[in-house]
C-alpha cells in the first residue's frame, strides 16, 4: 500500500539524538530499548524530523538529520522532514533568517532556498533515507524567512504574500530537483491555526490564489489558544475538502 494511503500515527524525534548523545536511555517496563522500537510497537508509523540550517550546537543540523532519518528508514516507518529554513526555532512569533543568508537579495534568497532544499534532500536520497513527506516551513502563518518573506501586520500586503509565495514555491522546486520521477514525496504547507478555520482559509486562500503548489496541509492545534476539539475536527474537515488535499 502506498504510504499515502495509510492513516498516519507520529512522533517528531528530533530530540532523540541528543538526548542519547548526553547519555540519556529510553527504557520499556525498566528494560532499555531503541525509542523506535517501543514507539513502533505503540503503533506509531511515522516519524518527523526537523532540520535547521546551521545551529549553534551539533544536533538538527542537515548531517545529524541524515543520521536520524536513516534510522527511521531502517525501522521502515514513514518519515516526515520539517525544513525549518532558520538556524533555530521558527514558528509563527519568530522567523529569524538563517545568518548565512542576512543580506541577500530577494532574488539570491529564493536561489538559497532552493539549493538548500535540493541538497538536504539529495544527501538524504543518497543515503537511502529520502523523506516521504516534506514541510516548506515550520508554522509560516506569518510567513517565513523574516524580513523577507514576512506577511502579518505591516507586512500584509499584496507585494509580501507574493514573496512569501515566491519562497515556498523555490522550496519545492529544489525538493523537485533532487528527486527521479519515480520518487513519491508529498509537499506539506505547514501553519498554526489547528481550530481556527477563517484563519486557516485566510492563509490557504491566499496559497491558491498565487497557484502555490503543495499536497497535504499541516495545522499545529494548541488546545488553550486555538479552540475546542470540536472546532478543530470542523476545521480538519472544511480545509479538506474546500482545498481538496489530504
Amino acid at each position: 500500500m502506498s504510504k499515502r494511503n495509510i492513516f498516519l500515527k507520529g512522533a517528531d524525534i528530533s530530540f532523540v539524538d541528543e538526548i542519547e548523545t548526553e547519555g540519556g536511555v529510553y527504557r520499556e517496563d525498566g528494560r532499555e530499548r531503541d525509542v523506535l522500537d517501543i514507539l513502533k510497537d505503540a503503533g506509531v508509523n511515522s516519524a518527523r524530523l526537523r532540520v535547521w540550517n546551521e545551529p549553534s550546537f551539533d544536533y538538527c543540523n542537515p548531517a545529524k538529520t541524515v543520521k536520524m532519518a536513516r534510522r527511521i528508514k531502517d525501522k521502515g516507518l514513514h518519515f516526515l522532514l520539517d525544513l525549518h529554513y532558520s538556524d533555530y526555532w521558527a514558528d509563527p512569533s519568530k522567523q529569524f533568517m538563517p545568518k548565512a543568508w542576512v543580506g541577500l537579495s530577494f532574488p539570491e534568497l529564493t536561489e538559497a532556498v532552493r539549493t538548500f532544499t535540493r541538497d538536504v534532500v539529495a544527501e538524504l536520497k543518497r543515503q537511502g533515507a529520502l523523506p516521504d513527506m516534506v514541510q516548506i516551513g515550520n508554522e509560516i502563518t506569518n510567513g517565513m524567512l523574516w524580513d523577507q518573506g514576512r506577511v502579518d501586520g505591516e507586512w500584509n500586503t499584496r507585494e509580501q504574500w507574493s514573496k512569501l509565495g515566491e519562497l515556498i514555491r523555490a522550496g519545492v522546486r529544489g525538493l523537485r530537483e533532487a528527486l527521479d520521477d519515480s520518487d513519491d514525496v508529498a509537499v506539506m504547507i505547514h501553519i498554526d491555526r489547528g481550530a481556527d478555520n477563517e484563519g486557516s482559509r485566510y492563509f490557504f486562500d491566499r496559497l491558491v490564489q498565487m497557484n502555490v503548489e503543495f499536497d497535504v496541509i499541516g495545522l499545529s492545534y494548541y488546545s488553550w489558544r486555538h479552540g475546542s476539539l470540536e472546532e478543530f475536527a470542523f476545521n480538519l474537515n472544511d480545509l479538506a475538502r474546500r482545498y481538496k488535499k489530504e
